[in-house]
C-alpha cells in the first residue's frame, strides 16, 4: 500500500508543477559570422528525416542533419542576412536551397551536396533582412517558380533553371517579403514595401490591384481570417494592422504603437474555428486580433521582434502555444489567451523565428532558436507529444516562405525512406534501403556501391519489396573511398535518389564502434539496480581493447591469413561487447525502482533462452491466459530472471481459483487444479545445456535462481475440478532472504 500511495503522491506533484523545463538536444556554432536569419527545415535527401539549413552573415550556407551534425557547408560571396528557402525547383528528386545575399545575388544550391547549380544577379541589392525568396508553382505547369524583390522596387520571377520569367518594377519601394496565395483569381503574389503601397500581381507579373497605404508596410500574409472561405491580405501599414479583401479593399484597421517588420502570424489557437492574427511591432507590443478586428489581448515581449511567431503545442499539454523570439534574448511562450507561460533564455538576441521542427521523425516537435552570436540551439520539452498540432511552424510559415498557410501542395511521391550503408567493416557488409511510394511499386530500384570510384557491388530490383539489399566485401588491404547510391527509376526518369560518401581506414570503424559501445555501457550502468557483475564484465572486456588497437595499428603489414584472423577476432569480440551493451540497457529498463526479480509470460512449448530472452527483448506481461474445454489439461509457462548480485530463492504460492462472475460456484483450492514444474538445464547430445527437463517442484515450492540467470516454471492445469466459466487465480512470488 505504501508504494501505491507514494506513486499517487508523485503524480499529483507533477501535475501541479506547471510547465516542465525544456531540454537542449544539440547546439551548432557557426564557424564565422552571425546567424541573423531564421533556419529552414526540410528533407534534403528524401529519406523521410528533416534537415536544417542556416545562413550566416559570413556568406556561409550550412546544412545539418536532424541531430545537428554537419551535412555540408558552402561559402558564398557576400554577407547573407536573409533566411534560406528550400524547394524542389529543378525537378530532380531532392530539393534545392535558395540563398540570396545582401549584394542581390541569388544562388541555387544542390540540396544533397551544397554545390552551386546557378546564380543570378537581381537588378539591385537587398536591404538587410528585409525580403525573402518565395517558391510555388504559379501557373500550374508542374514547375516551381521563384519570386523575390530588391531594395530598388524590382520584383523578379525565375524558373528552376535560373531563367528569368518576368520582372515587375512597382511603386512599393524597398520590397518586403512577397506572399503567395490563392486569392480570387487563384495563385497570386502580394508585395509591399517602404512606400506603404500593397500590390497584387498575377502569375505573369502583371499588377491586378494596388492599395495606396501610408507609412512603411510590413511583409504581407495571406490567410482567411474573416471565415468566409476566401483568403484576405494581412499587412501592417505604418502603425495600423490592416486587413484587405481579395480585391484590395480595406476591411478594417487596428492601431499599434510602432511599425512592423515581418512579425505576423495567423492561427486558430483556441480551436473555435476562427483564426486570429498575432502581430508584434518594433516597440515589443504584441497584439492578438480576431478576424473582425476585435482586439482579444495584448502583451509585452520586452524588446523588438522582427520575425513571425510560431504556433505549436511544444510542451505536450494538448493546447498550442505561441513562441516569440526577439531582441530580448529569450523565447516568450504564450497561451491562447495571452498568458505568459514560460520565458526561455537564449544565448543572445534573436533576429529569427523560433522554428518548430520534427527532429525525431515521430512528429514530436522541437524548437530551433538562432541567435545573432552564431549559435543555433535545438530545444525540446520532455512532455512533447508525437503528432502534436503545429499551426505555424516557421518564418513565413514554411521553408517555401510563402507567408500563406496551406499554399504548398504536396502530392504523393516516391521517396527513399531508409538508407543504411551497413557497418563498413572489413569483411562482408550489406547496403540496405527502403522505398515508400504510391501504389507500392511500378518502378525499379538500383543500388550501387563504389570503391575508389570503381564499382564494388550493383543490383537492380524490379519487384516491390519491404526493403532492398546488396552485399559488398571490403578486403581491408587499403583505405577506401566508398560511395553508396540508391535510385528509384521509372523508365529513364529518376523518381528519387540518395547517395552518401564515406572514407574508411581498415579496422578503424570497428574500433570506433567498440569505443562507442563501451561509452554506451558506461552510461547505462548507473541505471542498473545491481550493476557490480556487469561492471566487472565491462572492465574485463575493456582491458582487451588496447591489444586489438595495437594489432590494428600494424594491419597494413599483415599477411592475408593474419588479416583474416584479425577480422574474425574483432567480430567475435564485438559480439561479446554488443551482448553486454544490450544486457546493460535492458537490465536498466527492467530494474527501475530497485526490482531484481523479473517475471515474464512465456510459450511453454518454445525452448527457454535464459538471459537471451532479455537480450532479445522477449520479456512479456506475466499475465497468463489458458483456454481449456471441460475436463481438459493445459500448460502455461512463466520465466523468472534474477538480476541481482547473488542467488535468489523465490517461493511460489498459488491463491485459490475463483469464478470471474460471482455466482454459486465456490472457490477451488489451487492444489486441485495446478501443479508446478521447474524447467532444468541438462547436458544434451550436442554437449551443451538444454532446458528440457520439467520435474515437479519441491514441496516448499522454492525456486533457486542463480545471479544474472533465469529459470522457467511450467504450470500444469487440470480443468476437471472447475465448472464451465472463466476462473482466475494469482501466483505470488515471494523472495526469501538468505
Amino acid at each position: 500500500m505504501r508504494n501505491t500511495f507514494l506513486c499517487g503522491l508523485m503524480l499529483l506533484i507533477v501535475s501541479c508543477a506547471g510547465v516542465s523545463a525544456q531540454e537542449t538536444l544539440w547546439t551548432y556554432k557557426a564557424p564565422a559570422g552571425y546567424l541573423d536569419a531564421s533556419p529552414a527545415v526540410a528533407d534534403l535527401d528524401d529519406d523521410g528525416e528533416m534537415d536544417v539549413v542556416v545562413t550566416a552573415t559570413s556568406g556561409d550556407v550550412t546544412a545539418l542533419d536532424r541531430n545537428g551534425r554537419l551535412r555540408w557547408r558552402t561559402l558564398l560571396d557576400g554577407p547573407i542576412s536573409l533566411a534560406p528557402t528550400v524547394a524542389n525547383v529543378t525537378g530532380e528528386p531532392a530539393p534545392e536551397v535558395l540563398a540570396l545575399n545582401n549584394h542581390g545575388v541569388l544562388y541555387c544550391l544542390d540540396g544533397l551536396s551544397g554545390e552551386v547549380l546557378w546564380n543570378r544577379n537581381l537588378p539591385h541589392p537587398v536591404e538587410w533582412g528585409m525580403t525573402a525568396v518565395v517558391t510555388r508553382d504559379l501557373d500550374g505547369d508542374g514547375e516551381v517558380d521563384i519570386v523575390t524583390g530588391d531594395q530598388g522596387g524590382a520584383v523578379v520571377c525565375y524558373a528552376g533553371d535560373g531563367t528569368l520569367r518576368w520582372r515587375y518594377d512597382g511603386p512599393q519601394g524597398k520590397t518586403m517579403c512577397p506572399a503567395m496565395g490563392d486569392l480570387s483569381f487563384g495563385p497570386e503574389i502580394v508585395i509591399s514595401g517602404t512606400t506603404g503601397r500593397v500590390v497584387c500581381l498575377s502569375p505573369e507579373g502583371r499588377a491586378r490591384w494596388v492599395y495606396e497605404g501610408t507609412g512603411p508596410a510590413s511583409s504581407p500574409v495571406i490567410a482567411d481570417v474573416t471565415g468566409d472561405g476566401t483568403p484576405e491580405v494581412i499587412v501592417v501599414l505604418g502603425k495600423n494592422l490592416s486587413v484587405l479583401n481579395q480585391e484590395g479593399k480595406l476591411l478594417w484597421q487596428v492601431p499599434l504603437k510602432r511599425d512592423v517588420d515581418s512579425a505576423l502570424t495567423v492561427a486558430d489557437m483556441d480551436g473555435d474555428g476562427e483564426a486570429e492574427i498575432y502581430a508584434i511591432d518594433l516597440s515589443a507590443y504584441m497584439v492578438c486580433v480576431a478576424g473582425d478586428g476585435t482586439v482579444r489581448w495584448t502583451a509585452d515581449v520586452e524588446e523588438r521582434v522582427r520575425r513571425s511567431p510560431s504556433v505549436a503545442d511544444v510542451d505536450g499539454d494538448g493546447r498550442p502555444e505561441i513562441l516569440v523570439a526577439g531582441y530580448s534574448g529569450a523565447v516568450h511562450v504564450f497561451t491562447a489567451d495571452g498568458y505568459l507561460k514560460q520565458r526561455v533564455a537564449l544565448a543572445g538576441s534573436s533576429n529569427a523565428t523560433a522554428t518548430v521542427a520534427d527532429l525525431k521523425g515521430d512528429g514530436t516537435p522541437a524548437v530551433l532558436c538562432a541567435v545573432s552570436s552564431g549559435l543555433l540551439t535545438a530545444l525540446q520539452w520532455p512532455q512533447a507529444q508525437p503528432a502534436a498540432p503545429v499551426l505555424w511552424p516557421g518564418y513565413r510559415f514554411s521553408a517555401s516562405r510563402t507567408g500563406a498557410p496551406g499554399s504548398e501542395t504536396h502530392g504523393p511521391k516516391v521517396r527513399i525512406a531508409q538508407f543504411d550503408e551497413g557497418d563498413c567493416y572489413v569483411g562482408t557488409n550489406t547496403f540496405r534501403v527502403a522505398v515508400d511510394g504510391p501504389g507500392g511499386g511500378g518502378y525499379r530500384v538500383a543500388l550501387e556501391v563504389f570503391l575508389n570510384d570503381h564499382p564494388l557491388a550493383r543490383e537492380t530490383f524490379t519487384e516491390a519489396m519491404d526493403a532492398y539489399a546488396v552485399p559488398y566485401i571490403l578486403d581491408g588491404r587499403q583505405t577506401a573511398n566508398l560511395r553508396f547510391v540508391a535510385r528509384v527509376l521509372s523508365h529513364d526518369k529518376v523518381l528519387a535518389q540518395r547517395s552518401r560518401a564515406l572514407f574508411i581506414v581498415p579496422f578503424q570503424k570497428e574500433l570506433a564502434d567498440l569505443e562507442a559501445a563501451f561509452e554506451s555501457i558506461a552510461s547505462g550502468l548507473p541505471g542498473v539496480a545491481a550493476p557490480r557483475r556487469l561492471e566487472e564484465r565491462a572492465c574485463f572486456l575493456r582491458s582487451r581493447l588496447p591489444g586489438f588497437t595495437k594489432r590494428v595499428d600494424h594491419a597494413g603489414m599483415l599477411s592475408d591469413p593474419d588479416r583474416r584472423g584479425l577480422r574474425d577476432d574483432l567480430a567475435g569480440f564485438r559480439e561479446k561487447v554488443s551482448r553486454l551493451e544490450a544486457l546493460v540497457h535492458r537490465a536498466a529498463a527492467l530494474t527501475t525502482g530497485g526490482k531484481r526479480i523479473i517475471a515474464s509470460g512465456a510459450n511453454p512449448w518454445a525452448p527457454f533462452g535464459g538471459l537471451d530472452e532479455i537480450l532479445e527483448d522477449r520479456v512479456m506481461d506475466p499475465t497468463l491466459e489458458v483456454e481449456a474445454f471441460d475436463g481438459e489439461k493445459e500448460v502455461a509457462a512463466l520465466n523468472l530472471f534474477n538480476l541481482a548480485e547473488g542467488p535468489a530463492y523465490v517461493r511460489v504460492e498459488a491463491a485459490p481459483f475463483k469464478p470471474l462472475e460471482q455466482g454459486d460456484s465456490p472457490e477451488v483450492a489451487a492444489r486441485a487444479v495446478l501443479r508446478l514444474h521447474e524447467v532444468l538445464p541438462v547436458p544434451s547430445q550436442m554437449i551443451d545445456l538444454a532446458s528440457d527437463v520439467v520435474p515437479r517442484m519441491n514441496q516448499g515450492h522454492v525456486l533457486l535462481i542463480p545471479a544474472w540467470d533465469g529459470r522457467q516454471l511450467w504450470l500444469d492445469l487440470d480443468s476437471g475440478p472447475l465448472s464451465p466459466g472463466v476462473w482466475t487465480s494469482q501466483l505470488r512470488l515471494r523472495s526469501l532472504e538468505v
